[in-house]
């Protein structure tokens, strides 16, 4: 697990965070019996992608940072990193589709702090014009609303024209889509929505073979001899598969 503290000076949590994951899979690296649960081993894996990116992310922002940017940056990804830290033995996929959505949230915020550290905007920043993007972009960034993906693509518009406004070199791109959901090895096609869009997934060869209840809504999901029930459907967007792993 790589170590880049050199970037994280002035984190409260990656330490923290660093020093747990590291213990907890000390006894899986060094070959012993694994006394990990299937389901903690699952979750563990969530948690340490999910400290990789956000670390990432964070050391690439912290390049072209310096002052109360690089501190806000900072900041934001200690918040971050205490909810992993937090995360108890179990991790639904609905809890990882808004995992992800927060990373790419984060990712937004990079942005706008590279874009605010450069001389170009320090130039254009007492605009009407510029303020006026800078805030918009603050708000949403900065929202107590669940990151959806229509706030992710206002952001990204506001991100655009504030580029635009202070003829800014900063590329406004998406996080790059590793997906959390990679780290625990499935293949396409094992997520799945229930009736009232709740993801879950089926791990054993992705068909559906019994039915349960949602986490979240208590709605029946899975299915039976393979098929899934008629009301839920391939959660596409978890991991781009176009159709489910086990035929239907």
């Amino acid at each position: 697990m790589a170590h880049n503290s050199i970037y994280m000076t002035g984190s409260k949590e990656y330490e923290i965070l660093y020093d747990k994951l590291w213990d907890e899979l000390q006894p899986v690296q060094l070959k012993r019996r694994n006394p990990l649960s299937v389901m903690r081993t699952d979750t563990l894996a969530v948690q340490l992608e999910m400290f990789c990116q956000l670390v990432e992310c964070c050391s690439n922002a912290c390049l072209h940072l310096r002052g109360e940017s690089r501190n806000k940056v900072i900041s934001y990804m200690d918040t971050l990193l205490h909810a992993v830290k937090k995360r108890g033995s179990k991790i639904s996929g609905q809890e990882i589709e808004e995992i992800n959505m927060e990373i790419q949230r984060f990712h937004r915020l990079c942005q706008l702090y590279k874009i605010r550290s450069e001389g170009a905007y320090k130039m254009y920043c007492s605009k009407p014009e510029v303020k006026k993007c800078f805030d918009t972009a603050h708000r949403i960034a900065y929202s107590i609303e669940k990151f959806s993906k229509e706030c992710d693509m206002a952001l990204k518009d506001a991100l655009e024209n504030l580029k635009k406004e202070v003829k800014s070199d900063v590329i406004i791109s998406d996080a790059e889509r590793k997906m959390i959901v990679g780290a625990l090895s499935f293949r396409l096609g094992h997520w799945y929505k229930c009736p009232n869009g709740h993801i879950y997934c089926i791990s054993e060869g992705g068909g559906a073979m019994q039915i349960g209840q949602c986490n979240e809504c208590g709605a029946a999901i899975g299915g039976s001899s393979h098929r899934l029930l008629p009301d839920n459907s391939l959660a596409s967007e978890m991991d781009g598969a176009t159709h489910p792993a086990w035929p239907q």
